[in-house]
């Protein structure tokens, strides 16, 4: 069945209200679902667009994203699910059908505070503007069958028997009348993938360059949903008091660092941890930010700045800027006094980086296009760092960017190779001899941190390696124990 605009999905699925035109929480989600399924629009996009063009009440569009999010991460799992509950019907269904069936069993299975007649009965009135009439009986029944099967939403664990529980939180499952994930003694690799919803090639990567402590370490944290982090900005104000501020603004918020990576350097980067709300949509509603006390930012992306250690009146270059999120902290780092230019391939992002700086009341950053770069780079006496936060993989940092995990092919790491050695090799064209390189990732994989940096090496022999870290995602009990993952290498000539 095709997939109609979004714009002729929202008048298609209006329910009748008193305010005609709104749409509600769950056709919201499928039609966001739908489309980050076939491609047109990220699901960040899709509903950054519900929320600016389509009229939503705020309650909906907070359980629409919700819904959105939640699916994204448990996909897999909802999945491995509801197929034997289809049948072989399952690979027939359209996208939005699908959608339809796992944004009603994320509700079941994740939401305790969600009744069970609540989502089924919205979704049957779904798979009817759908389908029609039979359609309406597939998806009950199919929900009805689910319904059967689930025999505790909110179990505590460890669970006696792996295969009938699937986890819904840290020490909570839901508990189901047989097995529903594969045989962990037989399969292993199939059971870490259906019951944290990562691809089985990269439970495999992971478990033969991690090993299998470190691989669960990173299942957990990207089957989990890693809370809120605010970089303090240090022109301004502390982790301390940025921390005491958004308590006193109802906020739940602790200060957490990373240990010092050098013996001269005191303690290591460090951010406000926010355990409630869930998302950090509230966090930039608040006057804290108006003012310009915080960017959000988690603590392992601030470890490739960290690493530069940016001194006051240097001048650096951040050459893929994106939003400015690094640019910022590094002008917050030299004190704003020096000289941070950001560019970026999409010219269109500069503007939002002239506006943050403006709000955290920096004023050393310039933005400069790409076409414009050699002429200003021209103009400075040094230069002192660059920054090559590169395009990557994401597989760091999945619990925040949970759809990336679908995305991941071998080839995609080809493709990718291609633009970090391009963005490394400019770099090392810019450089002066005392300029030291950054180069950074989001990644976990070697093809894209180690093997990207040797590799530049032997077309650059005069650059040698001074420091190099990579952090692998964690959760914990604790808020300020999670960690998303990252690398970074100082690259300095000989």
């Amino acid at each position: 069945m095709r997939v109609a605009s979004w714009e002729t999905q929202v008048r298609a699925t209006d329910r009748p209200t008193a305010d005609r035109g709104n749409i509600a929480a769950r056709d919201a989600a499928v039609m966001i679902l739908a489309e980050a399924g076939h491609g047109r629009r990220t699901a960040r996009d899709s509903l950054d667009h519900l929320l600016t063009q389509c009229r939503i009440q705020p309650e909906d569009s907070a359980l629409a994203a919700e819904l959105v999010w939640g699916v994204m991460r448990h996909r897999l799992t909802l999945q491995t699910v509801l197929r034997p509950l289809a049948g072989r019907a399952w690979e027939r269904l359209s996208s939005r059908l699908r959608c339809i069936l796992l944004v009603a069993a994320y509700q079941m299975i994740y939401l305790s505070g969600v009744p069970d007649f609540a989502a089924v009965s919205e979704a049957v009135e779904q798979g009817k503007r759908e389908g029609g009439r039979r359609t309406a009986g597939f998806v009950n029944a199919v929900l009805r069958s689910l319904q059967r099967r689930l025999v505790q939403r909110d179990a505590p664990g460890p669970p006696p028997e792996l295969r009938s529980y699937v986890a819904t939180g840290l020490g909570r499952y839901a508990r189901f009348d047989a097995p529903v994930l594969p045989d962990p003694a037989t399969d292993p690799v199939a059971f870490l993938s259906a019951s944290t919803s990562h691809p089985e090639v990269l439970v495999r990567r992971w478990r033969d360059r991690y090993g299998p402590e470190r691989l669960e370490q990173i299942l957990r944290a990207g089957a989990g949903r890693p809370p809120p982090v605010l970089r303090a900005n240090r022109l301004k104000t502390s982790e301390a008091a940025l921390a005491s501020r958004l308590r006193s603004e109802g906020f739940d918020a602790e200060a957490a660092f990373d240990p010092p990576h050098r013996a001269d350097r005191g303690v290591g980067p460090g951010g406000v941890v926010v355990s409630k709300p869930a998302s950090v949509g509230p966090l930039l509603k608040t006057a804290a930010f108006e003012e310009g006390l915080f960017q959000p930012q988690d603590i392992a992306a601030m470890w490739p700045v960290w690493l530069i250690d940016p001194q006051p009146g240097s001048v650096g270059l951040d050459l893929c800027a994106g939003l400015g999120t690094k640019s910022t902290q590094a002008a917050e780092l030299m004190g704003d006094r020096g000289l941070v230019i950001a560019t970026d391939i999409d010219s269109a992002r500069l503007p939002s980086i002239d506006r943050n700086a403006a709000r955290l009341g920096i004023t050393c950053v310039r933005t400069v296009p790409m076409d414009r770069l050699a002429g200003v780079l021209a103009e400075q006496p040094h230069l002192d760092w660059i920054l090559i936060d590169a395009p990557c993989s994401n597989t760091g940092v999945l619990g925040r960017r949970p759809e990336a995990r679908y995305r991941f092919k071998p080839r995609l790491l080809d493709q990718l190779r291609r633009v970090q050695d391009e963005l490394l090799d400019r770099a090392a064209s810019l450089a002066r001899p005392e300029t030291r390189l950054c180069y950074s990732t989001c990644s976990l994989e070697p093809e894209e941190n180690e093997a990207a940096v040797e590799e530049f090496r032997c077309r650059h022999p005069q650059w040698r390696i001074s420091e190099r870290r990579l952090t692998l995602p964690r959760s914990g009990e604790r808020p300020a124990e999670w960690r998303d993952g990252g690398f970074a290498t100082i690259l300095v000539r000989e």
